[in-house]
């Protein structure tokens, strides 16, 4: 990009899908929001010559709000590119804009932005250290961090996938996995508590007790005192029709009520389990629906008491039934209010949506549908959700336009506290499967999957303030090798 004078210029030089060099050029006033370009076949010195021969190819907009990245100009860019013509195909990528010369003044970044510091959070993730496959725990950043990484399953053989954590007010933490460890393709689900120190509170359990068919996908809940719930979805006669179950805990790991079936529905295919917990040990869990079979999807939710005790009926989360409705995150505050978050397709545009639904204690809804991006410029996908343990608010991450992370972070009512707020900051990584935490000041940490270049996959991490302001990034894991994926935090 050029500024001369009041005229931008941009120029962008890229490959379409078959490898042809393309142009796109495009001029506007300098105090314009965006650019509209035109595409142009490109000039290589191995490429044969090329005719010139412009066609609109879609619009270059800037971001001019200068007060969140160091030596930016206009800080923020969103190229937006279709193909008019064959091969056809959209390009969509947001990135940052420097200056290379001399111009005005620009903002100061506000670094600095953190949570509480009596707040913890404990992160899990895959690891694949050595060619083994683990997930690992890391600690808080906040003041008096008690450890920083430790493997958690006590069997290196085989494959851990899946991990998922909860966490009490003190520290005291649980991890659950989907464990294979004799490599024989029938997976179980596994649980290992720990003391706020890091240290073993209780040795790895095997949370299903019908061992056969496949136990995957499991998810925790923790209340005040430590007592969890792990909810998992179960296939145990290997119909690939599955069920979702949940088992309750005591704090040392004994079995506190034995497996229940949280479906009513017993019909079709369940799959996807996710679980919110109050601070007395009610639990709210959430799932993927398919009771008829048909493959179009809803998101059904169920709440019960610390006991096991259903409190009521299962009911649809998505207010909206006319799309396919899946990949659902529950959290569930002190009180008992919850928030559920999905992704869906309404208008069939092959560019899916993310939605969020508060609800109160009772189970009521307090809003419809809420779009986590109204904008909803290319896709988002993967939702995590998370409830501040006082219910005051709320925070949706998820992967959206040009495969990066995006944060938006709600009040009760289910009004935004702000806009929705890049958390990643490294536009040519592939960027997936984010998970995030809120704590009652309205502070949120992020942790996501990171395609690092000439490094392999890490897990990274930012701390975002109340108010979407974004503090900066952080290595969540520590190893230079291997590859670590799929990251969970939970957050109190």
């Amino acid at each position: 990009m050029a500024h001369m004078g009041n005229t931008v210029t941009a120029l962008v030089y890229y490959y379409d899908s078959e490898g042809d060099p393309r142009w796109a050029l495009g001029a506007a006033p300098s105090d314009g929001l965006g650019i509209e370009l035109n595409h142009y076949l490109g000039y290589c010195r191995q490429c044969p010559t090329l005719s010139v021969d412009p066609s609109p190819a879609g619009s270059l907009s800037l971001d001019r709000d200068r007060t969140r990245a160091p030596d930016s100009g206009n800080d923020r860019a969103l190229l937006d590119l279709l193909y008019p013509e064959p091969p056809y195909g959209e390009f969509l990528r947001e990135f940052s804009l420097y200056r290379l010369s001399d111009g005005d003044a620009i903002g100061e970044y506000e670094a600095g932005v953190n949570i509480d510091a009596q707040t913890r959070y404990v992160a899990a993730w895959e690891d694949t250290l050595d060619g083994q496959d683990w997930p690992d725990v890391v600690a808080s950043t906040a003041p008096g961090s008690p450890f920083t990484e430790r493997t958690v399953n006590a069997t290196a053989a085989g494959e851990q996938i899946e991990p998922a954590v909860a966490v009490a007010p003190d520290g005291a933490h649980v991890v659950v996995w989907t464990d294979d460890a004799d490599g024989n393709g029938a997976y179980q689900v596994h649980a290992r508590g720990f003391n706020p120190d890091g240290t073993e509170r209780f040795g790895v359990i095997t949370v299903n007790v019908e061992g056969a068919g496949q136990q995957v996908r499991p998810d925790v809940a923790m209340a005040d005192n430590g007592e969890f719930v792990v909810v998992w979805e179960d296939d145990y006669d290997n119909n690939f029709f599955g069920e979702i179950l949940a088992r309750g805990f005591h704090a040392n790991g004994a079995q506190r009520f034995a497996p229940i079936t949280v479906n009513e529905e017993g019909a079709g295919h369940q799959s996807q389990p996710a679980i919110g917990m109050d601070q007395d040990g009610g639990f709210v869990v959430a799932w993927t629906d398919d009771q008829d079979a048909n493959g179009f999807h809803d998101i059904a939710a169920r709440r019960f008491r610390h006991t096991g005790a259903a409190r009521g009926s299962q009911f649809r989360v998505n207010a909206d039934g006319g799309s396919d409705e899946h990949s659902p995150s529950v959290s569930a505050a002190a009180d008992g209010s919850f928030a559920v978050a999905w992704q869906t397709d309404l208008d069939d545009d092959q560019h899916p949506e993310v939605y969020v639904r508060p609800f109160d204690a009772g189970g009521t809804a307090l809003t419809g549908d809420l779009s986590a991006d109204p904008t909803r410029v290319g896709s988002q996908v993967q939702p995590a959700v998370a409830i501040a343990t006082d219910g005051s608010g709320f925070a949706v991450a998820w992967i959206g336009r040009g495969d990066e992370v995006y944060v938006r972070g709600y009040r009760r009512d289910g009004t935004a506290r702000f806009d929705p707020v890049l958390a990643s900051n490294e536009p040519l990584h592939f960027h997936a499967r984010p998970s995030v935490g809120i704590d009652s000041d309205g502070g949120i940490v992020v942790a996501w999957e990171e395609l690092v270049a000439n490094a392999g996959f890490r897990v990274l991490g930012t701390v975002i303030g109340p108010g979407g302001q974004a503090g900066t990034g952080f290595l969540v894991s520590t190893a230079t090798d291997g590859a670590q994926r799929a990251p969970v935090i939970a957050i109190r």
